[in-house]
């Protein structure tokens, strides 16, 4: 999603998808924890994606589902290369590394499974080798167990 505006204290959103469709959302909640926020399109889903919180083993394959450089939507495969403590980027608990090309413009993305169940969420790109950085879908399922109501959060970027 591109052209994030948002006034100071609100609560939505006004966003512009790749195609050009402008569209608003609610925001819900921003966790005090990891890079995550709760927002609510007020549209009837019919699909729900569904999250596997356990763990990934490395070398497990994964595909990253999003609008790298604000481009085309695209689906790049990769693996798990492993797991590291997210202190020196920010983040509470642990990140994964995969090996993914990862741009600017995928940050948010789904990273997938090969069942199409969300594993983690794009974070953020190792400049050095492309490769994507992630928080775990553990750290997301407990956000959306119990996402509090604090509007005021500061999520990255």
């Amino acid at each position: 999603v591109a052209n994030r505006h948002v006034a100071s204290g609100a609560t939505s959103l006004e966003l512009s998808n790749w195609e050009g469709m402008d569209f608003s959302v609610e925001v819900q909640s921003i966790s005090a924890g990891p890079d995550l926020a709760l927002l609510d399109d007020n549209f009837s889903a019919d699909t729900v994606a569904t999250v596997a919180t356990s763990t990934i083993a490395r070398g497990t394959p994964v595909w990253v589902a999003g609008y790298p450089k604000g481009d085309r939507l695209s689906v790049t495969a990769g693996v798990v290369l492993g797991y590291f403590a997210g202190g020196p980027f920010g983040e509470p608990g642990q990140l994964m590394e995969i090996s993914n090309r990862v741009e600017p413009g995928n940050s948010g993305s789904p990273l997938l499974d090969r069942r199409g169940r969300v594993v983690g969420v794009v974070f953020a790109v190792v400049k050095a080798t492309g490769d994507g950085l992630v928080i775990p879908a553990s750290a997301l399922a407990q956000y959306l167990h119990s996402p509090g109501n604090d509007l005021y959060g500061s999520c990255a970027g």
